[in-house]
């Protein structure tokens, strides 16, 4: 495509998936049972403001959270609840560049979404913490039925990416896909495709 051709296109208001969230019982043990599988967790996260914290399995393009409670009496944003049924694959983080901007074509395909929140972590470094900041924005539970998802746009993705994280034993380098156990998938063909696009459903 001519480089002209290219800037006029519009980017996708979603541009992927961003990452993947596991809600774990226990913090500790979860990351030595990913460790176990050849994984490399960075360095420990705690939300500001809420009781939660994570470890995160950073690849090229993609992460895996595993998300567990640290301090019960604060905001845990539902994690206790998911945890009092089981443990596992919670939710589903979408991409984006600009949450302002994904909101309002959302808003235009008919798709009611807030206004986008801000999010702040620590990374708990030996030389010292750092501060992560996002945006995230809400989807309704009808725009992605029987998914729990919410779009992210990383404000200072360069404390999150980092080299040394992304490298794993065993050689994981992308997180390219997620797939939706559902009882009737032609039930969830419009909402998908008002969401990502009829061409892509």
């Amino acid at each position: 495509m001519p480089r002209d051709e290219e800037q006029m296109t519009p980017k996708p208001a979603i541009a992927g998936i961003d990452h993947v969230l596991v809600g774990v019982a226990d913090l500790e043990k979860a990351r030595q049972r990913w460790r176990r599988l050849g994984f490399m967790p960075s360095p420990r996260g705690r939300h500001i403001g809420w009781g939660t914290a994570n470890y995160c399995l950073m690849f090229s393009s993609g992460y895996i959270e595993l998300l567990g409670i640290v301090d019960a009496s604060q905001f845990t944003n539902n994690l206790d609840r998911f945890l009092e049924v089981r443990e596992g694959l919670m939710g589903v983080a979408l991409a984006s560049d600009d949450a302002a901007v994904t909101a309002a074509a959302l808003q235009r395909q008919g798709i009611a979404t807030e206004a986008p929140k801000d999010l702040a972590r620590i990374i708990e470094l030996p030389s010292g913490e750092t501060f992560p900041c996002f945006k995230l924005l809400d989807l309704p539970e009808s725009a992605t039925p029987g998914l729990s998802a919410f779009v992210c746009q990383h404000l200072t993705p360069e404390m999150v990416w980092q080299p040394a994280w992304c490298r794993h034993p065993n050689g994981a380098s992308a997180l390219i896909a997620t797939t939706v156990v559902v009882e009737d998938p032609s039930l969830m063909a419009i909402p998908y495709g008002e969401l990502f696009g009829f061409n892509r459903v």
